[in-house]
Formats: C-alpha cells, sequence, structure tokens
C-alpha cells in the first residue's frame, strides 16, 4: 500500500498545474442552448447559480437557455433513475459496469422502471446546442486499475454525442470538466486529509485530458484550479473536503467561464438581482426535471392517480420555467419583470377532484384559513416561493428525544 501511494503521488508531481484548455473555447450564439451533464460538481451549481449567472452577465443579449442535467453519480455512460428502464446513457454502455443482479419486490432492481425519458431524448427536447460535462469523480474511487475501463468509456461517450444532431440542426458543442481536488479539512473535521483521494483524481483528470485530445473537444482542468484555491483559502470552501460550499463556487465560476467560453467583454445586469433571477428558475426547473416522488410521476407507482394528476403539473413547471429565462433575460438589462402575471398566463390546472367533503384552498386563501395553524410541537413553517408555489417546510425532531419521528 505504501509503494502504492508513492507511485500515486510521484505521478500526481508530474502533472501540469494549469488550467488546460485542449481545444478551442466553445462559442456562444444568440439565443444557444447550453446544457450541463454529469456528476455532483455540476449538480450542486444548481443551488447556488453562480456559474450560470457568470455566463448570462457576459452574454447580455444573446437570451441564452441553461439547463442542469447533472445528477450525483452519474458518469458518461451510467445514468441511472428509479423512473427509467435503462441506466445506460448511450448503446454499448453497458459493458462498462455489471450491475448486480439483486431484484426489489417489484423485481426491477438496479435498473429502474417506468417511463422517464433517456438522456437523449432529454438534451433532444432541450434543443442542445452546447454540452457541458462534469465527469471523473465517481469513477476515480476505482483508483489505477478503472483507468483503461474509464477513458474508453469516456471515449464511445464523446463519439455518441458528437453523432447526436439534439438541435435538430448540427452536431452539439462539447466540453469535458475535470473533478475539482479535494480539500484537506483532516484538521478540523473527521474527514480523510486529501493525499490518496486527490492522487486518484489527478490521474482521473490526466486521463480525461487525454481522451479529449485524442477526440479534439475542449478539457478543463479545474483539479488545478481548485488545489491552487485550498491552497490560498483563508477559510475552507468545501463542507468535506469533496463538496464545494457557495463561496467556493463563487470562486469557481470566472475561472470555469473562462476556460469554457473566454473572458468575453459583454457583461450587464445588477449581479444580486441575476443571481436571484438564476436561482429562481433553477429551484423551479429542479422540480421539473427532478420531480420530487418521481416514482409516482413517472415510474413504478404512477398508476392509478399518475396519468391524471400529474401532466398538467409537468405542462405547468416547464412553463414556468421558461417564464424564468425572461427573468433572467429582463434582469440582464435592468428591466421589471411581472413574474406572477407571467405565472397566471401559464398552463391553467384542472380542478383537484376528490371523494372527500369541503373546499380545497390555494395561496394566501390557504394560509390565512386557520386549518393551516401549525402544531406547537410541529417546528413548520410556511415559505412563498412564488405566486403559484407555496411550501411547508418541517424540521422534525428525533422520537428519542422526545419530539417527532
Amino acid at each position: 500500500m505504501i509503494a502504492l501511494r508513492l507511485a500515486l503521488y510521484s505521478i500526481v508531481a508530474l502533472l501540469p498545474s494549469s488550467t488546460v484548455w485542449s481545444a478551442d473555447r466553445l462559442e456562444l450564439s444568440d439565443e444557444s442552448h447550453v446544457v450541463l451533464i454529469g456528476n455532483g460538481l455540476g449538480s450542486r451549481m444548481m443551488h447556488f447559480g453562480h456559474f450560470e449567472s457568470e455566463v448570462q452577465m457576459r452574454n447580455l443579449g444573446k437570451r441564452l437557455t441553461i439547463r442542469n442535467m447533472c445528477d450525483e453519480g452519474d458518469t458518461p455512460g451510467f445514468r441511472p433513475h428509479s423512473g427509467r428502464d435503462s441506466p445506460w446513457a448511450f448503446p454499448g454502455a453497458e459493458k462498462y459496469r455489471k450491475l448486480s443482479s439483486a431484484k426489489d419486490r417489484w423485481g426491477s432492481g438496479h435498473t429502474g422502471s417506468g417511463f422517464f425519458e433517456t438522456p437523449d431524448q432529454w438534451l433532444t427536447r432541450l434543443q442542445a446546442d452546447v454540452i457541458v460535462a462534469f465527469f471523473g469523480f465517481n469513477e476515480s474511487f476505482e483508483g489505477i486499475a478503472g483507468l483503461d475501463s474509464f477513458k474508453a468509456e469516456l471515449g464511445d461517450f464523446i463519439e455518441h454525442t458528437l453523432g447526436q444532431k439534439y438541435n435538430g440542426r448540427s452536431a452539439p458543442k462539447l466540453a469535458l470538466v475535470s473533478p475539482i481536488a479535494f480539500e484537506n479539512l483532516s484538521a478540523v473535521k473527521n474527514t480523510p486529509n486529501g493525499e490518496v483521494e486527490n492522487a486518484n483524481l489527478a490521474l482521473y483528470t490526466a486521463a480525461m485530458e487525454e481522451v479529449a485530445a485524442q477526440h479534439g473537444v475542449l478539457f478543463v482542468n479545474v483539479f488545478n484550479v481548485t488545489r491552487r484555491l485550498f491552497d490560498s483559502a483563508d477559510a475552507p470552501l468545501t463542507r468535506d473536503g469533496a463538496l464545494l460550499t457557495g463561496r467556493g463556487y463563487a470562486q469557481l465560476a470566472p475561472v470555469l467561464a473562462d476556460a469554457l467560453f473566454g473572458n468575453t467583454s459583454t457583461a450587464g445586469g445588477d449581479v444580486a438581482k441575476v443571481l436571484a433571477a438564476v436561482r429562481e428558475k433553477n429551484w423551479v426547473w429542479e422540480k421539473y426535471y427532478k420531480i420530487p416522488n418521481g416514482v409516482h410521476v413517472y415510474g413504478r407507482r404512477n398508476k392509478p392517480y399518475g396519468p391524471e394528476n400529474y401532466p398538467d403539473e409537468l405542462i405547468k413547471l416547464e412553463e414556468m420555467t421558461a417564464v424564468r429565462d425572461r427573468a433572467i433575460w429582463a434582469a440582464l438589462e435592468g428591466k421589471v419583470f411581472d413574474l406572477a402575471a407571467a405565472d397566471a398566463a401559464t398552463h391553467a390546472l384542472p380542478e383537484f377532484k376528490t371523494d372527500r367533503e369541503g373546499t380545497y384552498l390555494y395561496g394566501d386563501e390557504a394560509v390565512a384559513t386557520k386549518r393551516w395553524q401549525m402544531a406547537t410541537r410541529s417546528n413548520c413553517s410556511l415559505q412563498r416561493r412564488s405566486s403559484q408555489i407555496l411550501l411547508i417546510q418541517c424540521k422534525w425532531r428525533s422520537t428519542t428525544e422526545g419530539g417527532f419521528g
């Protein structure tokens, strides 16, 4: 084991210390559709919004549409979903990963079950012109033994992607983004010191660069970028060594935007207002693409009520997401956008049918009624997200503490 670690560390020492571009940066045309795919590094961008805001503000007037399809655990070829029959992202991807033969009580086991669309179908629905792919972190846990398989899988993914015309006209512009480095927080948290983790991450970063160069696609090395950021930071930039905080994403955003699209001069909008508009759009988009309890919407529990209850909600959420694109563009131009009025013009939900007596109330009318009084021990609160969406947020206490389970 010691010899293996020394070998890994020597490889890391030989890696270049600069951000690497192995192809021309991506050009964003007017009304380009940009889609992020891949692992948790990209997925968590949905919650913070710094990268998307950076890109939008550098492209004033282009009316970009940006969507995030990333999900923790996704690899180039393996992107499982509980509501989809197949976990494979492209034909032939199954050869890179052997699934257990274990089955659950529904008989689907590790493969999911339902009609949630495939990655290719989603990219076609979104008319992807530009794809930014985040890979390498999940795969790095396989260490040296998994490198060859990873490079082959990544190469097949690139060939498959560049062979598609998701926008109906041309192959997408593609960029690969490496995993970030692992931050050493072992002195303050019970986490690894990152030596072995960074050795493996460096190997997979180098592998991504090699495969990107072979296929002539853009590669961005954020492993080295974040390694330098961590070394110079006066406070942690990750929660646990692996997951960037909001501050970490804020520092990464301009570097990543430079690497992908170049340091464009056009800038517009109030930063705080644009960021708020991006976060609002992403909040609704997540409720559409990663709709809660999706097994009822798309999967094995869809029937008997799903076909009646969910299609209208999906239509409305899709339209509300598009409304928030317009809100972003307005914020970039310093204009006021009436979100409530725009939401009101989206798809009307049908009347809620029930066999129970009484009248269902919505929005402020529901909040005002005494029916919404919270139990004194429930520790719940009401939070308005928009004119159409109301949240009930609860913090439950453990039953072992005499509270609620």
